[in-house]
């Protein structure tokens, strides 16, 4: 060290004589014209103060901070007396745990031979300010990443995953603990940090009271990755650069690298319960509280919009964190172009202006991680206006087109390819809301069916057809893409259900039962298009692809039970085959949640409650919405008896409902079981109304 600091001294020492050059005089330069010497600068006077008849005087050069191998040298210093602290840190680490002292502060036995935990699984990092006298071990909610508890058992790993992950022993082995990885882990805050965290060292995902969810530094590398490569392709208004490590996403964005942890890393229901609170507690502090404008903020927020389970049809607990990121949108002013003093009437300029004047810095010009924060608003804004109703629509600007043009030059991401054609395909959308707006709650803004309405859906059809023909090959064969494209022409015909008859001609009756047969065609191609997703991918679909499955299922139930002059809804029933695609459907969910748990130990397996999965949750809704279509479309029997007990499902989310045996239905043809059903038959159409408008048990 000693030597390092005399090299260091003397690359500073060296070199001290500044280098003479010529400098324009006092008068000169505050002119901004050039100074020319006759002799040496500062002896006499210049040409142009001579001329003049002015004091030419040289300002006063200040010695400039010496910069190059003098400052990497002193990073280097850092970073070794870094180095040697953690030794010395990990020296008075071990000697306390070989003291005699230190085996009373647990009462656990030594773990050793199969039942030893792995050490890159599990580890407890006691934080200092807190004895074992004051909070023993095993009280402590104890839970490191992954959920699931590996054991070591004849070379391969079992898996103790649910409540049994709560009741396993902390491990007995120290973890490297030092002044760093105490302050991030015993603290929640989110604020950017240039300390260097070992990769070896944990940080806290989920902070106390909310929740224990901690990782390595290495661990949180390879859950970045998975992000890049399964989760962005997905929804890819959120890239993260391929170079970036997790130690440069946490010291320059904690919160959103926290965001993207818990999104992929696995975890309880009782820990995703617990991010969910303290992700709106933070969003609410930061952003109302504090007023704080951060890009961050933003994209944090969509990406929890975008991999969460939501309501969106009854008690919408995200319209808050939409209206939010809207907000964000507008006070960021992402959602127009940066005025140019180019501008000929200067009309934009002044607002500017007056900013600066007050103090304000203007505007910076807008990259390209700004403008897709600013699409993925627009596109999550578009999409559950359109479906849902619930969202205000964002408006459609020129300036969204500006932002396409943009980043399909640039493309910088294979995924933004993707992106582009979304967003043009919900500018599409767009129009398609201006011209069939949602109807009326009450029922009072019913419109009747014109040609008017048939040339604008035939139109409004063309263009989505041209392009599609323009999209690129790779992409037109993408599920995820034939999904939302299919969904979106559902939405353009699903308004003609609520349209009456026209009573002038007959004619329109035709056209209108051509909108709902290109319905009924759009929403069992997406009903399928969902069946064939494949099974491993089933648990991993951001919120778009479960949108536009919901909404195609509940346009699905509306056209098979819709008594209109116009409609044949048998005919729709056996088309569709709404009893087949349910059980398919219910049946992929299943393998999905079973190939979900086998995954647990290396991502996130989304829960409702502590024991029901999101997976296992749509197989039951979708089952039960099978049991009800049968028992409203099955024949009556008179030899059955006239009243039947009501039938309680066991599941403790259905508790004191009256449901129907999904069991009792395996056998269609069979009129016994269908019979069975016949208590929900009381269910009328009014109910049955009321429940569409309640659509929240086909989301959590």
């Amino acid at each position: 060290m000693a030597d390092i600091s005399i090299l260091s001294s003397n690359l500073n020492g060296s070199d001290t004589k500044e280098r003479a050059r010529a400098r324009a005089c006092v008068y000169c330069n505050k002119s901004k014209t050039k100074c020319i010497w006759p002799a040496e600068p500062g002896v006499g006077a210049c040409q142009r103060c001579a001329r003049l008849h002015r004091p030419c005087t040289v300002p006063h050069t200040a010695k400039e901070r010496r910069r190059g191998r003098g400052t990497r040298v002193g990073q280097l210093e850092e970073k070794i007396d870094g180095l040697v602290s953690l030794l010395n840190a990990s020296r008075q680490i071990q000697q306390q745990s070989s003291a005699p002292g230190s085996a009373s502060t647990t009462s656990e036995p030594p773990i050793s031979g199969h039942d030893a935990p792995d050490s890159a699984v599990f580890g407890q990092l006691p934080t200092p300010a807190t004895s074992s006298q004051e909070q023993p071990s095993a009280s402590r909610p104890f839970c490191i990443l992954p959920m699931s508890c590996h054991h070591v058992n004849d070379g391969h790993l079992g898996d103790c995953t649910g409540q049994h992950a709560q009741s396993c022993p902390p491990p007995s082995h120290t973890t490297l603990q030092t002044p760093t990885s105490t302050a991030l882990s015993s603290s929640g805050g989110s604020e950017p940090t240039n300390s260097y965290i070992p990769p070896t060292a944990y940080i806290d995902i989920t902070p106390q009271p909310y929740g224990y969810l901690r990782i390595t530094m290495g661990e949180a590398d390879r859950l970045l990755k998975l992000y890049q490569t399964d989760y962005h392709p997905r929804f890819p208004f959120v890239p993260i650069p391929r170079d970036t490590t997790a130690q440069d996403l946490f010291q320059r964005q904690p919160f959103l690298f926290r965001t993207i942890i818990q999104i992929v890393a696995p975890q309880s229901a009782a820990l995703q319960r617990g991010f969910t609170t303290w992700f709106r507690e933070y969003i609410a502090t930061h952003i109302v509280v504090k007023q704080e404008k951060r890009l961050d903020l933003l994209q944090a927020i969509l990406l929890f919009i975008a991999w969460s389970e939501s309501h969106y049809y009854a008690e919408s607990w995200v319209t808050t964190l939409h209206q939010l990121a809207v907000g964000l949108v507008v006070d960021l002013g992402l959602n127009s172009h940066k005025p140019f003093k180019q501008d000929g009437n200067g009309a934009n300029q002044f607002v500017e202006d007056a900013r600066r004047l007050n103090g304000h810095r203007g505007r910076p010009p807008h990259t390209l991680e700004d403008m897709r924060a600013y699409l993925g608003c627009f596109y999550v804004s578009s999409l559950t206006a359109a479906l849902f109703r619930h969202i205000p629509l964002m408006p459609c600007s020129t300036y969204i087109s500006f932002c396409c043009d943009k980043i399909e030059a640039e493309h910088e991401y294979i995924a933004d390819t993707y992106l582009v054609v979304l967003i043009k395909m919900h500018r599409i959308l767009c129009r398609v809301i201006a011209v069939f707006p949602a109807p009326d709650s009450d029922g009072s803004g019913t419109a009747t069916f014109s040609a008017a309405a048939h040339m604008a859906m035939t139109n409004l059809r063309a263009e989505l057809d041209d392009f599609k023909l323009q999209v690129p090959r790779n992409i037109r064969d993408n599920l995820s893409f034939e999904i939302a494209f299919q969904g979106i022409l559902g939405r353009l015909y699903e308004p003609v259900v609520y349209m009456a008859s026209s009573p002038v001609s007959s004619i329109d009756g035709i056209r209108k039962s051509e909108a709902m047969w290109c319905c009924l065609d759009a929403v069992k191609a997406t009903l399928d298009l969902y069946a064939s997703i494949p099974v491993a991918d089933l648990s991993y679909l951001p919120f778009n692809t479960y949108c536009h499955m919901t909404f195609s299922l509940i346009t699905a139930t509306r056209l098979v039970v819709l008594q209109d002059p116009d409609w044949n809804s048998k005919l729709a029933g056996e088309s569709l085959d709404f009893a087949g695609i349910t059980q398919r459907i219910s049946d992929r969910c299943d393998q999905a949640d079973t190939v979900a748990i086998a995954e647990e130990w290396r991502r996130k397996r989304k829960y409702v409650n502590d024991t029901v999965s999101v997976m296992s949750m749509h197989r039951n809704k979708l089952r039960w919405i099978r049991s009800w279509y049968l028992s409203k479309t099955a024949a009556p029997n008179p030899a059955a008896p006239e009243s039947h007990p009501p039938i309680h499902h066991s599941d403790s989310q259905y508790q004191g409902q009256i449901l129907p045996a999904t069991e009792m239905i395996a056998d269609t043809g069979n009129p016994a079981p269908v019979e069975a059903l016949s208590p929900v038959s009381f269910l009328g159409d009014e109910w049955w109304q009321a429940m569409l408008d309640d659509m929240s048990f086909l989301q959590p």
